[in-house]
């Protein structure tokens, strides 16, 4: 059995990427914010060890030649399955854990804070709890873990809710589920967001860097 790690993209288009951000920040700069985002957080799945193996799950089927394009090689591409989130997480985890997968954690590409040893630290979790959370500043998470697909884990979760990591670990408890915490970070849905992040964060990515000095925000 192998370690997995999933990460849940849209390819990035002006118009489709980022719809919320772009009601202040425009189309075309919310999804090269996203573009840049994304790609940072593929580059911190690069520097996992070879033998993890590292799926992108795009929204989109019809986008599949372009993401793989667009993400470049060391990746599984497979499309996202389902009518809401948590179906699609689930059906994700599903899948490989049907390929092979011991531990598998999901992680999302709007949060410029994932970091390769946040990821590290998920999977060791998952050593000792059925199922590691990284929540985010909203009430929603970033990652989830889990060491096989408790798929009654997604049943009634009020989705785009600020009860979501909440309610999840409600339902862990209720079905005896183990779980452990990761620190929390800030998702970029909308510009207030987007501002919340800038003021608290440590850019590392230059490619980051450059956009926001040309946002003329700092």
């Amino acid at each position: 059995m192998t370690d997995s790690v999933l990460i849940m993209v849209r390819y990035p288009v002006a118009g489709k990427a980022k719809t919320r951000l772009a009601a202040a920040m425009g189309p075309d700069k919310a999804a090269q914010f996203y573009r840049i985002c994304a790609r940072q957080i593929l580059l911190e799945l690069g520097s996992l060890p070879t033998q993890v193996n590292k799926y992108i799950f795009f929204t989109d089927s019809g986008d599949s030649q372009n993401v793989e394009k667009w993400a470049g090689p060391g990746f599984k591409f497979k499309a996202q399955a389902g009518e809401d989130l948590g179906e699609r997480l689930i059906n994700a985890f599903k899948e490989v854990f049907s390929e092979g997968a011991g531990k598998a954690v999901i992680i999302a590409s709007d949060v410029p804070d994932i970091s390769t040893d946040i990821i590290i630290r998920a999977m060791e979790a998952l050593d000792f709890c059925d199922i590691v959370l990284g929540p985010s500043h909203d009430g929603g998470y970033y990652l989830l873990g889990m060491n096989r697909p408790h798929q009654e884990i997604f049943r009634d979760i009020p989705w785009s809710s600020p009860k979501v990591t909440e309610k999840t670990l409600a339902r862990a408890g209720e079905m005896g589920l183990t779980a452990c915490l990761l620190p929390t970070l800030i998702d970029i849905d909308n510009f207030e967001d987007f501002k919340m992040w800038l003021s608290l964060c440590n850019v590392r990515d230059k490619d980051m860097a450059g956009f926001i000095s040309r946002l003329n925000l700092r």
